[in-house]
């Protein structure tokens, strides 16, 4: 005979098992295809300075306005070369919107030429989950302590210092074909 324990415990077991046997995943666990939380918390996240490692100089928001673009100036530790790196969630991955701390607009990739490689990094006002060219993937380079490739969620373009003009201040940053380790232009350091 049940009583009400009983069927308790028996039902209890039987959506265990069911869930078990469908691969429910346990209370806690991330979603399929969503961002590891652990994963995201890995990079540094506040009042970072975004630096070239070609030339050594850092990302500067060159206005507090949207459509100012991003160069590569000497880093002096003032505020439009200091970003705060938030985890925005997408359901492809973990991605990071980089906020300017002078102006709080986002990194961007300016969307009238994001179409080809040369893309103009900008700051512009932060428009959350919707605008994948203010997304970023941190990718870590192969054997190099916190420095990474930033890959943008729109079109899987790296974030570029071009190289003719990585020899003074005032380099410009852009969008191009990601080419791994060897493109030292496209890695940075983030701390």
């Amino acid at each position: 005979m049940f009583t009400s324990r009983t069927r308790t415990a028996v039902i209890t077991g039987t959506l265990t098992l069911t869930a078990a046997l469908l691969g429910a995943a346990p209370a806690g666990a991330t979603p399929t295809g969503a961002p590891d939380p652990v994963a995201a918390q890995a990079v540094p996240t506040a009042g970072v300075s975004v630096v070239n490692t070609y030339n050594n100089r850092c990302l500067t928001a060159m206005g507090t306005f949207s459509g100012a673009s991003a160069q590569l100036w000497d880093c002096t530790g003032e505020a439009r070369q200091k970003w705060t790196v938030n985890w925005v969630y997408t359901p492809i991955g973990a991605y990071y919107e980089l906020r300017n701390s002078a102006s709080g607009l986002c990194l961007d990739a300016d969307l009238n030429t994001i179409g080809s490689n040369g893309t103009r990094a900008q700051v512009w006002e932060c428009l959350g989950t919707v605008q994948t060219n203010q997304h970023w993937r941190f990718e870590p380079a192969t054997n190099q302590a916190d420095v990474y490739r930033l890959r943008t969620q729109y079109n899987g373009r790296c974030l570029d210092g071009q190289y003719q003009q990585l020899g003074g201040n005032g380099g410009r940053v852009q969008l191009w074909d990601c080419y791994g380790d060897g493109q030292v232009n496209q890695l940075w350091k983030v701390a």
